[in-house]
């Protein structure tokens, strides 16, 4: 254990002068990929035995209202190994991060108390109908007095239960406000965008409160959440992280972005100490506009089965955002075409955290090791 703890703060002091500095000449490096071979090769060494439970696939509630405590004090264990690989085998500067996340549609019910539908692939939960159908009862849609909150409070009372020293935390994998409204009014909104905009934007306001509100609720119940070191997506973003799915930005304009999506977001900027905003490569016109947001810690983009390669996509433009935001790229290294040293070095100019999928731990360990060589880091 002593060994993970130095680990994560070696890690957590690289991050924090990587977010801490404002300057262009750094990159971090992440690498994802399976490491069942490596959790086979320990369990049968005895070094580690089977899960505590089976998650079942789709989620259902009733696993949620039995089990979520106990799912919870997994997670932590899960974190731990993931750390002890990275740490052993790859030698990269991901950080091991837990948050509740049963899915978009979970996130959205905990802010109104709507009912979900779970399907099949691990976090896939969505709202069954929008909840706002008349403007005049905005106020109405928000109950935080759930059981979908319940559960999220008895993961975390499962990960207080045990040593979790060394991980990071962010509360869940919640909707940014934009998105949340997208759910809660369904996809009318993007019509309303138009011929309600001074509405669009109040209800946008409310769901940031929402938002604070569920994130206050939790860090009341939970002494990890309020103690341990913030993270997000492999990342040590800073203390008390909020991660939010952005995705909706990508569908509109900058001008719509400045106008619908920011502000609202900056309430939770200025509200969490440290928030990591992710979307999708399908956005990646909109990242100039989403690093206007003032505080916001970090940017992420994953790589969409048909948008724009993030690999072909390293501009001037990109890289100016990356300077006044850094940017997480999510993408396949057999996406990288030509040299990895003129990629690295074209990451170089800006502030990114690249995340290479990779297809095993060798092949994620050659490019750790080239990036340390390229970067002198």
């Amino acid at each position: 254990m002593d060994d993970l703890l130095r680990d994560a703060e070696l890690k957590s002091q690289r991050y924090r002068n990587f977010l801490g500095n404002r300057v262009s000449g750094a990159l971090m490096v992440n690498i994802s990929c399976d490491y069942e071979r490596w959790i086979e090769k320990q369990r049968a060494a005895g070094i580690i035995g089977q899960p505590n439970i089976e998650i079942p696939d789709p989620m259902t509630e009733d696993f949620l209202a039995e089990h979520a405590f106990n799912w919870g004090a997994q997670h932590v264990r899960d974190a731990q190994l993931a750390s002890r690989f990275h740490m052993e085998e790859l030698e990269d500067d991901f950080c091991s991060t837990i948050c509740f996340h049963p899915g978009a549609g979970y996130q959205a019910a905990m802010s109104s108390g709507g009912d979900l539908l779970f399907f099949k692939g691990m976090g896939t939960s969505y709202t069954i109908g929008p909840v706002l159908a008349d403007w005049d009862r905005m106020d109405a849609v928000f109950n935080h007095d759930n059981q979908w909150v319940h559960y999220a409070k008895g993961f975390w009372r499962g990960v207080d239960s045990v040593d979790a020293r060394g991980v990071f935390v962010a509360p869940r994998f919640c909707r940014s406000p934009l998105d949340l409204a997208n759910d809660l009014r369904g996809d009318r909104l993007f019509m309303d965008l138009y011929d309600f905009p001074d509405e669009v934007s109040a209800f946008v306001g409310k769901c940031a409160d929402s938002i604070i509100a569920i994130d206050k609720i939790l860090r009341a119940d939970s002494a990890t959440l309020r103690n341990n070191p913030g993270g997000a997506l492999g990342v040590a973003s800073g203390h008390q992280t909020i991660l939010m799915n952005g995705d909706p930005l990508d569908l509109i304009s900058d001008e719509m972005v400045l106008q619908f999506n920011n502000p609202a977001l900056e309430t939770v900027t200025h509200y969490a100490p440290s928030t990591y905003l992710h979307h999708h490569s399908i956005g990646i016109a909109r990242v100039r506009a989403v690093s206007m947001v003032r505080n916001l810690t970090v940017q992420q983009l994953t790589q969409d089965p048909n948008g724009p390669r993030i690999a072909d996509c390293i501009s001037d433009e990109l890289i100016d955002a990356s300077l006044c935001t850094p940017i997480h790229l999510m993408l396949s290294a057999n996406q990288i075409q030509g040299s990895y040293e003129a990629f690295v070095e074209k990451l170089l100019r800006g502030r990114f955290i690249l995340d290479l999928w990779v297809s095993n731990f060798d092949e994620g360990r050659w490019f750790v090791r080239q990036a340390r060589r390229i970067t002198g880091q």
